[in-house]
């Protein structure tokens, strides 16, 4: 009988800390002075930005070296499923709970405060540090161009843009997001468009065809080790999830921004992947050199030169600089939500609620 007594009332504390917990939430959804100004359309493309980045324009080359075409494409597709099952996930959090810094909050709400409190602090930090690694390398980049000019000035520069973008209004946020992310979905649509035709030899004037998946160790280079070795970062596919505290209407919006855009981004990058494994040699040296310092063996900027494309490696340089300031640029709107959204919920000191007139936490 006592042990049944125990139960019961054990069970009803439960019960008791869950309808607070939903209290706090809806508390903290109508209390918020973030502004509701972004729409749909730039959900989307932050989405869509947020996992076209560095590591599909440069590190692409790397998971092609290192598995194979086959062992590439398959690894890919493996993390675009787990992105699409954390985006479904996210959507239907998001539209219940449209609260900015969502993710942390919902670590809180349904497993443990102490999980929230330390997924939130381990997401800031992480954004912290990729916003002085984009501000390096965009210093690398412009190098390029300007070897001999003094190299302090590109980080202090970039620093500032980022700033301005994020001070002043989420508007000024949103459209310089939405033009960026606009720039890098052209560019992948246009290289699997220029890639499907130097393939079968309508540029170049040599068809390829399948021949790069029959050489020597392809199409499974390394086998099993290479697939599991071969994956790619897709953390900011939690962007979007952020923005919904602050979607005009985060009910509608965010599970179309996240449900459409999974498919897209399955598009671009399974799409690249099995365009670079079709004109690339898994094991051109090159590709074991893709990264910042060498734009002009980046996968997307070989491809481009096979095509006949002069200033492909201009061209390329210029999307890398802005893929690198679209990184630093949603970094710093994501630090500033999530510090938000802890200090809101006290686990930051209250200074960090404070917002603009703007609605922009400063």
């Amino acid at each position: 009988m006592l042990y049944h007594k125990q139960v019961w009332i054990t069970m009803h504390l439960v019960i008791l800390k869950q309808i607070l917990v939903i209290i706090k939430l809806h508390y903290h959804k109508k209390k918020t002075n973030l502004h509701r100004n972004l729409k749909e359309r730039h959900m989307i493309m932050i989405a869509l930005g947020g996992t076209i980045g560095t590591g599909l324009f440069l590190a692409s080359g790397q998971v092609l070296a290192s598995s194979g075409p086959a062992g590439s494409l398959i690894s890919y597709v493996v993390v675009s499923i787990m992105v699409y099952f954390v985006m479904t996930s996210l959507a239907e959090l998001s539209t219940q709970y449209p609260i900015s810094g969502s993710f942390n909050t919902y670590a809180s709400r349904f497993v443990d405060e102490a999980f929230g409190f330390a997924l939130g602090y381990n997401y800031y930090f992480t954004g912290v540090i990729v916003i002085a690694g984009e501000l390096v390398a965009a210093e690398i980049i412009v190098q390029f161009w300007l070897p001999h000019f003094p190299t302090i000035i590109w980080p202090l520069l970039g620093m500032i843009i980022i700033f301005i973008l994020n001070v002043f209004t989420v508007k000024s946020y949103r459209e310089a997001e939405y033009w960026f992310a606009m720039i890098k979905v052209l560019t992948v649509i246009i290289f699997i468009i220029v890639g499907l035709l130097v393939d079968i030899g309508v540029l170049g004037h040599v068809k390829i065809g399948f021949h790069n998946w029959k050489i020597d160790g392809a199409p499974f280079y390394r086998g099993i080790d290479g697939i599991v070795t071969s994956s790619i970062v897709a953390g900011f596919a939690f962007a979007v999830g952020i923005t919904a505290g602050e979607s005009a209407n985060p009910r509608r919006d965010v599970p179309r921004a996240l449900n459409g855009t999974i498919w897209r981004i399955i598009l671009f990058f399974v799409g690249s992947i099995v365009i670079m494994g079709l004109i690339i040699p898994y094991n051109d040296p090159s590709l074991a050199h893709s990264d910042a310092k060498n734009v002009a063996v980046s996968p997307f900027t070989l491809v481009f030169v096979k095509s006949g494309i002069k200033p492909a490696v201009h061209i390329m340089n210029v999307v890398i600089l802005t893929t690198i300031l679209s990184a630093g640029n949603s970094s710093l709107y994501i630090c500033t939500r999530i510090l938000y959204a802890l200090a809101n919920e006290g686990k930051a000191p209250k200074q960090f609620t404070y917002v603009n007139r703007h609605g922009i936490p400063i």
